[in-house]
């Protein structure tokens, strides 16, 4: 299962998801509206 999770994490930093992920949660306020 970690070879799997190795792979995975792989793929998505290569597609740039983890670079958008990184900056939507650590850089912006976008996501406080969602809190209740």
């Amino acid at each position: 299962i970690l070879n799997f999770f190795n792979s995975w994490i792989r793929v998505v930093d290569s597609e740039g998801w983890l670079k958008e992920r990184q900056h939507y949660w650590f850089e912006t306020r976008d996501w406080a509206g969602m809190l209740q």
